[in-house]
């Protein structure tokens, strides 16, 4: 509702309500028909926007039209306000002819906004105003999945992460996300969220192949970015079978034992297992097995605690691809 008046009433005929401006009235009508649009590509016809509330306003408001209160807030600063029809039609009368006006519909669906807005003057032409996807007042994003070759993807899941702490490894699964959205038929997601930049992972997998993109962007405060992702196939890592054996100083198997892999010096030489990428416990034999290691260079770290005595091994592998070995540890 308008929070300015110049004069206090309202007049209402069958289609309009109006603040009581008797100077500026006229005897003239702006009829049109408003519509939805939630489809990014404009390939569907929009839908009529039944039963919807649109206003009008000047395209060039007069000296003293007000556009803020007293607090120096925005006001919602329309002359008219009506209801479309069960057809979408709306009609506004008591306009001037020497005037331009602006009409406006708006929806909100799922906490998204839409906006439609179209210029008109009485008795020229009909109004058709088409609300669309708002890319100002929200802030959010519109991704467009394809593949290399330009195709879209359907059904590509999109993870969006704060933070690049503890990510899993298998691209496609979203746990720890911070949001997360997957793409229609024709590749299109959206999403709100919050002015922050985000690590955005999307992946896809068919059959047993993977496609997957990733790349870093950063939500603007109250706009809705467009972002494209081009996936591409994952060569998978060729993968090792690795038999850890541990023991102590006399020769004895030792089980119990934690045995973390790390690909970073700095975090290995923490003296502990925080932030390591792969984490074994050896059984009761002092044996722990793995086939799912990636070929890589590792630094290792080993400990075993009870009570106040603690047993530790550090040592340096190099795991190259598909080898099928026995790693032996003694422990101090």
């Amino acid at each position: 509702m308008l929070k300015y008046v110049i004069l206090t009433g309202c007049l209402c005929t069958l289609f309009t309500c109006e603040k009581d401006l008797t100077y500026d009235i006229g005897d003239n009508t702006i009829r049109g028909r408003a519509f939805l649009q939630t489809d990014y590509f404009r390939e569907a016809q929009p839908a009529p926007a039944a039963g919807k509330m649109v206003t009008i306003t000047y395209l060039n408001p007069p000296a003293g039209w007000p556009t803020t209160d007293a607090g120096d807030n925005e006001v919602e600063d329309y002359l008219f306000s009506t209801k479309t029809d069960g057809e979408g039609y709306f009609s506004f009368d008591l306009l001037r002819e020497d005037h331009e006006y602006v009409i406006t519909y708006e929806e909100l669906i799922n906490g998204r906004r839409y906006v439609g807005r179209d210029t008109s003057k009485p008795e020229i032409y009909a109004a058709a105003v088409t609300a669309t996807l708002a890319l100002t007042g929200q802030t959010g994003i519109q991704i467009l999945s394809f593949d290399e070759a330009g195709a879209p993807l359907k059904g590509v899941k999109h993870c969006l992460y704060r933070t690049e702490d503890n990510l899993p490894s298998d691209p496609t699964d979203c746990s720890g996300s911070n949001l997360e959205t997957i793409s229609d038929d024709r590749g299109y997601a959206m999403l709100l969220g919050s002015p922050e930049t985000y690590l955005l992972r999307s992946s896809l997998k068919i059959g047993n192949n993977v496609l997957a993109d990733s790349t870093q962007l950063t939500f603007e405060d109250q706009k809705v970015i467009t972002q494209p992702v081009y996936l591409s196939l994952q060569t998978a890592a060729v993968k090792n079978s690795v038999r850890f054996q541990t023991y102590d100083v006399r020769g004895d198997r030792l089980p119990g034992v934690q045995l973390c892999l790390f690909t970073s010096q700095l975090l290995f030489e923490r003296d502990s297992c925080a932030g390591s990428n792969f984490q074994f416990l050896t059984d009761g034999s002092g044996t722990a097995d793995t086939t799912d290691l990636p070929a890589n260079f590792y630094y290792l770290h080993g400990e075993k605690i009870v009570g106040n005595q603690r047993w530790t091994v550090k040592s340096a592998v190099n795991f190259a691809a598909g080898e099928d070995i026995t790693i032996s540890l003694k422990l101090e």
